[in-house]
């Protein structure tokens, strides 16, 4: 195999591994967004702490979530938690600082 031609198939291998790993991400992405989702129907179903789960496992595979992150603030708010609340608050409005909801719910 000439220089060339290896040097073709490296690149080759690097573009299908960089589109795996994008698969990857955006599915993780679509499962954490589907556990927000859950997580919101549990806080509606007042069942506080399975949101919390539900929240931190979405976080768990896309730390960058910012609406996983606020969800999970609020509903340790409701359980009284501030110190986690804000934590909670400050990495969705650190992900997304233009969203006025994160804004209020740091006034929490």
């Amino acid at each position: 195999m000439t220089f060339l031609e290896n040097r073709k198939r490296r690149i080759f291998e690097i573009d299908i591994l960089a589109l795996l790993l994008l698969i990857s991400i955006v599915s993780a992405s679509q499962e954490s967004q589907a556990l927000d989702k859950k997580g919101m129907d549990l806080h509606h179903a007042k069942q506080y702490d399975d949101a919390i789960l539900t929240f931190n496992k979405a976080i768990s595979l896309d730390p960058q979530d910012a609406d996983a992150w606020y969800h999970k603030g609020l509903n340790l708010d409701l359980q009284f938690k501030s110190n986690e609340v804000n934590a909670a608050m400050d990495h969705a409005l650190l992900l997304n600082p233009d969203n006025s909801m994160y804004n209020v719910g740091k006034c929490l």
